[in-house]
């Protein structure tokens, strides 16, 4: 689904426009549950479970001997880009003709993954955890962080990244010198990708707050995050499409 919000061309991203009735609500959700819950890894386990710049750094850390938490790290990495890797699979197997659209399947593996990250939580999570109890917490947050990063990919024909927000640092950065430099229709569309970055970091700042806040009751944060994936898949186009003749 290109810019326009129509059908996607071979080889290009989907635009959320075309997958939610509320694309700018769905940027604000997802950027804000990767947020919340990023705070909750760190402040729980040490480590990042959306930020994977942070556990490259700390896995070479570790092998330098700087950084116990370095498997942890490791458990984190591999698992996102396993679940990064299902979720875009799915874009993939499940094509826009299909029924459910790749969307709706999107958001069932995510909100499935949360569950079970929650579940581990639970279980596992119990004051300080030793090196292999958080080596599983991290890779199941990891692993649920990765799913839920392929549920945007494209906003009003922008890239647009869920969890990189180093990424989208960069991006709004040149969007804001190409408004003050620009002119015309490149001014415009500098203007508005500039203005979907700052929603985006402000919709993790803001998770990051509320996690940081709700770390001591991880239940109360996981209650929250499920909640914002049920609103989103409530947005969900294809959930109000009339089924095909």
């Amino acid at each position: 689904m290109g810019a326009t919000g129509g059908s996607s061309t071979a080889g290009e991203p989907p635009d959320s426009r075309a997958e939610y009735r509320f694309p700018l609500l769905a940027l604000a959700t997802t950027t804000g549950v990767a947020g919340l819950l990023d705070a909750l890894a760190l402040t729980r386990y040490g480590v990042f479970v959306a930020n994977q710049s942070g556990n490259l750094m700390h896995l070479g850390m570790g092998l330098a001997g700087h950084d116990p938490l370095w498997p942890a790290s490791a458990a984190s990495i591999g698992a996102f880009g396993f679940g990064a890797g299902i979720a875009f699979r799915v874009r993939r197997v499940c094509g826009p003709e299909h029924r459910p659209d790749p969307a709706v399947v999107q958001c069932c593996l995510a909100l499935t993954a949360l569950i079970l990250w929650a579940v581990v939580d639970v279980t596992l999570d119990r004051g300080v955890p030793d090196p292999g109890r958080r080596a599983v917490l991290a890779a199941a947050g990891a692993f649920f962080m990765g799913c839920l990063g392929g549920l945007f990919v494209r906003t009003a024909g922008f890239a647009t990244t869920i969890t990189y927000q180093s990424g989208t640092v960069i991006k709004t950065g040149q969007r804001i010198v190409s408004w003050i430099t620009g002119s015309g229709e490149s001014r415009r569309k500098a203007a508005q990708g500039a203005m979907l970055g700052l929603l985006g970091l402000v919709g993790y700042v803001s998770g990051g707050f509320v996690g940081a806040l709700a770390s001591s009751r991880p239940i109360v944060t996981f209650a929250l995050a499920v909640a914002a994936l049920v609103v989103l898949m409530l947005t969900l186009r294809s959930a109000r499409r009339p089924p095909r003749e």
